[in-house]
């Protein structure tokens, strides 16, 4: 799914002229130490870093639990190795609200490859934004997707 979400951002600045590098990155081994996204961090050195992520999805427990299903992208406010910069978090909801997107905050006891990003080097501006899913790590996941 993470896959589908950085070809999906080639595509949309494929013809266009940016300010900046772009490096789209698939990392591996997050749940064992998140290795493939230092290995990456280290290599790129980014300025900037947004992660994605799935995270499953809660709604089959409460309406309430964060993790709703179809209920737009996840803002991931912390994990175990990471807290968001709050003018960050007010940046992503600007954009959600501008564009019209679906989202919902996300709190998480286990970590993401945000958490090593974010410290390797000199402290990597780092930002999440992710998905809800069902049935993670098995052969028949379910997300749903809304396209604008």
């Amino acid at each position: 799914m993470g896959v589908i979400l950085g070809l999906e951002v080639l595509e949309q600045v494929k013809n266009k002229q940016l300010d900046y590098d772009l490096y789209v990155g698939f990392s591996v081994q997050e749940e064992v130490g998140t290795r493939g996204a230092k290995t990456a961090t280290a290599l790129i050195n980014p300025d900037f870093a947004i992660v994605t992520d799935v995270s499953p999805g809660q709604d089959y427990e409460s309406t309430t639990t964060f993790g709703q299903l179809g209920q737009g992208v996840m803002l991931r406010g912390m994990d175990n190795g990471y807290i968001t910069r709050y003018d960050l978090i007010q940046y992503q909801l600007k954009l959600m609200k501008e564009h019209a997107i679906k989202y919902q905050f996300y709190i998480s006891p286990v970590g993401t490859d945000a958490g090593s990003v974010h410290l390797t080097t000199a402290r990597i501006t780092t930002i999440q934004a992710c998905l809800i899913a069902r049935n993670l790590h098995t052969i028949s996941g379910i997300l749903v997707v809304l396209l604008i």
